[in-house]
This record gives structure tokens, sequence and C-alpha cells, in this order.
């Protein structure tokens, strides 16, 4: 059974993929009336939130820190059989040799530590590994012979710490992406008040932009 995701945000996106100005270009507002710029605002976070959870990517540039309780293992798969046997069923095979890293696309591995029994953290070797970035997702490949970071703590004994997304400018971000955000945004205003950031993104036709860019749950 596969671990539950774990998942941190330790550094923030400093922008969001949508601009103010662009949000009021779209709705045909006064660029000097800013009565509603902070519902604009709410309403581009949410419609942000919503590509991301609908696509499973970061779009902004930012840090992530994954746990995980071990690295994954495989289990060596058995035919069918009838009778009596001994031992145990679904032994584990050899560790994988890479670990798919959430939230696409990856941009680099800030670092791998490992905790043991006293909580005492100590730096994986960034030489026993290769981080793909061409991948979607992106991966950490162990290299040659290379053992896994083994973790002596039973509960978050990997630390995975990784930049994630397009870039720290809203430009970045493709355009598909951006402007089923701005068609989000655009329903949300019209339907203020009566209308979630999954609706809006529905009726807006912005999961159709998304589509192509939507990657499998990890």
């Amino acid at each position: 059974m596969p671990e539950p995701l774990r998942l941190q945000v330790t550094a923030a996106p400093a922008v969001l993929p949508v601009t103010l100005d662009e949000a009021k270009a779209q709705l045909n507002i006064d660029d000097e009336s800013n009565a509603d710029d902070a519902l604009l605002v709410a309403m581009i976070e949410a419609a942000t939130a919503e590509a991301e959870r609908f696509t499973g990517r970061a779009l902004i540039a930012r840090t992530l820190t994954l746990w995980r309780d071990a690295w994954p293992r495989r289990v060596a798969d058995e035919p069918l059989w009838e009778g009596l046997r001994e031992g145990p069923a679904n032994q584990p095979g050899p560790a994988p040799r890479a670990l798919a890293l959430p939230r696409p696309p990856l941009q680099g591995v800030v670092s791998i530590s490992t905790f043991d029994a006293n909580d005492d953290e100590t730096p994986y070797d960034a030489g026993n590994y290769v981080v793909d970035t061409a991948s979607e997702p992106g991966r950490i490949v162990l290299r040659g012979a290379a053992a896994p970071p083994l973790p002596g703590r039973a509960a978050n004994g990997i630390k995975v710490v990784y930049t994630a997304g397009y870039g720290p400018a809203f430009a970045d971000v493709p355009a598909p992406l951006r402007h089923g955000i701005l068609r989000s945004v655009a329903q949300l205003y019209a339907e203020r008040g009566d209308c979630t950031a999954e609706v809006a993104a529905h009726s807006a036709g912005a999961w159709l932009l998304w589509q192509r860019y939507r990657v499998a749950a990890l």
C-alpha cells in the first residue's frame, strides 16, 4: 500500500500566475478603480489553487518538502497457484531505483536527508543520485549500486527538499494555464457568492485548457 502524500510548501511562490491588471482587463474593469481589488486577488488565488489541484502541478516556482517513512519498496509479483505453500506471500522485491516527486515541473533537488531513532538528521550524499528534470513528474534516480537512504525513525524518516514550478514569474507559466485561470476568475466574479472555484473552472471551460497539462496523482 503506498504511503499517503506528506508534502509541505516551505517557500511559497512570490507571485500569482495571473496579475490583477490582467484580471481587470478580462473583466473590462477600469484600471483606476480599485474597489474590488482585494476580491479579485482572492479569486485569482482560488482559481490558481484549482488549476494546481486539477493538473497536479506547481505553476509558480516554490520550495517543497516531501516526507516519507521509507524509500519505496517493490512488491514481487506472484502468479496464481493452487494448493498449499509455506512462507509469506507478496515478498518485497528490490527497492526501485527512482523516486518520483509530486507537483511537476521539477526544477531541482536541494537536499535529501534521513533521521535516526533519536531524531538526528544526516544528509544523504548528492553523489548517490541523479536529478531527472526531463521526466514528468521529475525523479530522483539512484546511481549505480548506491543504496537508497535508510532512515532509523519509524515515521517521516526521509526528508526531500526540492524546487518545482515553471519559473519565478507569471510569464513563465504556459499561456493555456494562465488563460484558464482568467476564465475562472471571470466566472467567479460573474457569480460571486454563488460559485466555487471548481464549478467556475468547469463552467468557464478552463478544464479543457488545463486537460493536456494534467499529471497522474502520486
